[in-house]
């Protein structure tokens, strides 16, 4: 499938502070990288289906989820293939390739749970849960160990 390059262009685009997250987000599927929140990464896309999640991402809101496959060998994963949590990512650049792969730069926003897939082909779209990060308190013992790793280091 290729890139619909109608659909925008990217090169100059600007990512809000905050989003409003859909219930329903297009989901890609990475092999061989885990993204998490906060991370701005550069990603290949080849697959007819990861393209066709990109350019719905592109022709609504640029929200998609992302989440690993559990075997980066599987070429075409189901749902049974793919980590229940991802991070909901936002594409902020997309580059046409020469061998008809997509470049797309991607952030990271926060952490999303998948409770149901919704849909499968041509893409997969799926039912997400935005993930807060928790705050954690560092206890007095941690405190203790590291001042006394570092004095002793010292």
């Amino acid at each position: 499938m290729k890139f619909d390059s109608s659909v925008t262009d990217l090169f100059d685009l600007e990512i809000p502070e905050h989003y409003e997250i859909p219930e329903v987000l297009p989901l890609m599927a990475l092999r061989d990288v885990i993204v998490f929140p906060s991370m701005v990464i550069p990603l290949f896309v080849g697959r007819e289906s990861s393209v066709a999640a990109v350019n719905e991402a592109l022709t609504n809101d640029r929200l998609l989820l992302l989440a690993a496959q559990k075997d980066a060998r599987t070429e075409n994963p189901g749902p049974e293939d793919l980590y229940r949590t991802g991070v909901i990512a936002a594409v902020m650049r997309t580059l046409q390739l020469p061998d008809g792969r997509l470049k797309i730069l991607t952030q990271a926003l926060l952490k999303g749970r998948i409770n149901e897939f919704v849909q499968t082909r041509p893409f997969f779209q799926v039912k997400v849960e935005p993930l807060e990060d928790m705050e954690v308190e560092p206890s007095v013992e941690v405190a203790r160990t590291v001042m006394e790793w570092l004095v002793l280091d010292s």
